[in-house]
């Protein structure tokens, strides 16, 4: 048993490496993607990363679907978002104060907030499950179109193809590759090494599966902060929710035409809701994460995690 937990530990350890290197690679290309097309960091970490660091919980969803877990599903999606706007961003925060790009902020915030509502709404009308779908995968569309109506008039007038752009292209999709590949082995490693040591599998899903479909935006969210892209960060975390609460929340509800009933799935949403007001205000109110913020935003998600293990929290 030791000599197991040994080798796994040192697999682990090998692929938070490849992961962290393959984070990098992602964030350089993706730097060099945004200049020579000139689509802005902001806009290439929503449409780009976002979609791709969303891919664990679009494999998990439909994996959970296919096994008739619904629940696992819907909630894995919520999860992923509360480790995204609480844990992911209180880390950053707590790492490197962050100043917010005025100009960016304010159009993907209020798409953020508006697209976090939208599921929340949709849950309290009388429309079949299936048009919920349809409609959330509406709008995650009309928010790329949103987010792109700009620059596609200036792509058709002034942009110029350079042959370097498919190399940092097929850079940029290896490293994605490595990223997700990495970061799901990663995970299987850690949840064996913690059931050899008979920790409770209630902890290791609370905690090890929602953080670990996380991992790729935790990941390159650090990487990027360590080259000091924060727009490519802040398009990533954004994008990444927004791909969650529409596209593949959508997708699921309109193949499974499955019914939100569940009133611990409802709460669920409610809570994410005010965790993004809660980070809206701060990004309003002052325009920068600071430490005392991250820090704050590092409890919410103690209290929500506690809150998912039983445990009575006395504030």
């Amino acid at each position: 048993m030791v000599l197991s937990i040994l080798i796994q530990a040192i697999l682990l350890l090998i692929f938070l490496a490849i992961l962290s290197f393959s984070s990098d690679l992602t964030i350089k290309n993706a730097e060099k993607i945004a200049r020579i097309t000139k689509l802005g960091e902001m806009v290439l970490g929503f449409l780009l990363l976002s979609i791709a660091t969303s891919l664990p919980e679009m494999a998990i969803s439909f994996s959970a679907v296919s096994e008739d877990t619904i629940g696992i599903a819907i909630g894995n999606l919520f999860g992923s978002n509360m480790v995204n706007l609480s844990l992911i961003l209180g880390l950053i925060a707590l790492l490197r104060p962050v100043t917010v790009p005025r100009g960016s902020l304010r159009n993907i915030s209020l798409i953020l907030f508006l697209t976090s509502a939208i599921p929340v709404l949709l849950l309290n009308v009388s429309f079949p499950s299936r048009i919920t779908g349809f409609l959330l995968i509406l709008v995650f569309f009309y928010f790329c179109y949103y987010s792109m109506k700009r620059k596609i008039s200036f792509l058709k007038k002034q942009f110029v193809w350079k042959a370097s752009l498919m190399k940092f292209l097929l850079l940029l999709c290896l490293g994605l590759g490595l990223v997700i590949i990495s970061s799901r082995i990663s995970v299987v490693l850690a949840s064996n090494i913690a059931r050899e040591l008979e920790i409770p599998e209630s902890f290791i899903g609370a905690t090890l599966i929602a953080i670990g479909t996380s991992l790729p935006e935790l990941s390159l969210s650090l990487s990027a902060l360590k080259r000091r892209k924060i727009s490519l960060l802040l398009g990533n975390l954004i994008g990444s929710n927004l791909a969650n609460l529409t596209l593949i929340l959508g997708s699921v509800l309109l193949v499974t035409g499955f019914s939100i009933t569940n009133f611990a799935i409802f709460s669920t949403l409610v809570v994410n809701m005010l965790i993004l007001n809660i980070v809206l205000w701060i990004f309003f109110g002052r325009e920068r994460l600071e430490r005392f913020e991250g820090i704050s935003l590092i409890l919410i998600y103690i209290f929500f995690l506690a809150s998912l293990l039983g445990i009575e929290i006395a504030i």
